[in-house]
């Protein structure tokens, strides 16, 4: 409808809680009379319906929008007409199984199956958890920081090395690899090597990316 925007959205965010907030607008709704339907050896006319859902994901901090996409619901029914369609009310059992009610259902559901199919899209605050590589063994990290710091399974990072720059008279920190978690405990954890440009050392860092 256009009446909540992401200034707005924000604001009830905070209001509510939450990181992100999801807005979404019907764009489209095109009813139409169509021809050529097939009806097992018969060729028919009928209605044709088309709906489309576009959806803003809205920090609720920042008011930022962080994301976007739409979905899309399409359904054919033979044999009627666009004035058969006039009178049905909003919400009602006849409006549901009329070809718009069964349109405008399947691009809610699609809408839904979006979000729910990449949830990190609702994540939208990162924070970076640096840890230090204690020890090597075999081809595993084990790295001083653990589930109270916020690590979990499978996240990913880079693999840093602290570099000396004597013209700078400080520390750099260099890329060289790129890490995966293992497996976690409460002070610690385990960390494989994706890759890396060389060999890790003791000493070398990480930095996981933890989305909230």
């Amino acid at each position: 409808s256009g009446r909540v925007d992401p200034v707005t959205a924000a604001r009830i965010g905070k209001v509510l809680g939450v990181d992100a907030l999801i807005l979404s607008t019907l764009t489209t709704l095109n009813v139409a009379e169509v021809g050529g339907i097939s009806v097992g050896p018969l060729t028919v006319k009928g209605v044709k319906a088309e709906v489309i859902i576009t959806g803003r994901v809205v920090d609720a901090t920042t008011a930022e929008i962080k994301d976007s996409f739409e979905a899309r619901g399409e359904e054919i029914e033979a044999s009627i007409k666009v004035s058969d369609l006039q009178g049905l009310s909003f919400g009602t059992t006849a409006f549901n199984k009329s070809v718009v009610g069964k349109c405008i259902r399947e691009a809610v559901e699609n809408f839904a199956r979006n979000i729910i199919s990449n949830p990190d899209r609702l994540m939208t605050h990162q924070i970076e958890l640096r840890g230090k590589v204690v020890k090597i063994v075999g081809s595993k990290l084990i790295v001083d920081i653990g589930s109270r710091s916020g690590v979990r399974e499978r996240m990913t990072g880079k693999l840093i090395r602290m570099v000396e720059v004597e013209e700078l008279q400080q520390y750099v920190s260099v890329p060289i690899g790129e890490v995966q978690v293992y497996s976690v405990n409460p002070d610690t954890c385990i960390l494989e090597v994706l890759w890396a440009e060389e060999a890790p050392m003791e000493g070398d860092y990480v930095d996981l990316i933890s989305l909230k």
